[in-house]
């Protein structure tokens, strides 16, 4: 269980960087 929770962990904080930089160009734009 406490892998599947490491594994959820990072793919969330991948995913949320990764629509953060997008967010930050599009308001740079």
């Amino acid at each position: 269980m406490s892998r599947v929770l490491e594994l959820s962990f990072i793919f969330y904080f991948v995913v949320c960087h990764h629509s953060g930089q997008r967010l930050r160009r599009g308001w740079h734009k």
